[in-house]
């Protein structure tokens, strides 16, 4: 009669164990947002400039807050960032020149182009280290 006994009690203390186990496992931190960059605001001015008339697509803005951009050329668009700006202009043609200049804080920090057939302009500012 002490198997049964024997084997209920050591069922017990599994279970026990397990229990236990569970409430002690470590948890995982809760997820952290990134904090929205401390400082004063920058006033930055995209410029894009090329062939009058070349259409094109891309998107703009600081890391946590890009936004889409599209239009032909010359074009101008201004936000303010707490980092660094992030600017990403592709030609939606063949032919054609753009030209992607970024002003920050009044002075011109960046230009880029591409003549090339569905061209591509990344500029980011500051650049990585």
């Amino acid at each position: 009669m002490q198997s049964p006994r024997l084997a209920a009690l050591i069922l017990l203390i599994l279970a026990a164990l397990a229990a236990g186990c569970s409430r002690s496992a470590p948890t995982s931190a809760p997820a952290q947002r990134p904090r929205p960059a401390e400082g004063p605001a920058r006033h930055v001015e995209v410029q894009v400039q090329g062939t009058a008339g070349v259409r094109f697509e891309g998107s703009l803005g600081e890391p946590g807050a890009i936004r889409t951009i599209t239009g032909t050329v010359p074009a101008q668009f201004r936000l303010q960032v707490r980092e660094n700006v992030y600017v990403r202009v592709q030609k939606a043609a063949r032919e054609g020149k753009i030209v992607v200049r970024v002003r920050m804080d009044g002075r011109e920090v960046a230009s880029r182009s591409t003549d090339k057939p569905f061209g591509l302009v990344t500029v980011v500012y500051p650049p990585a280290r």
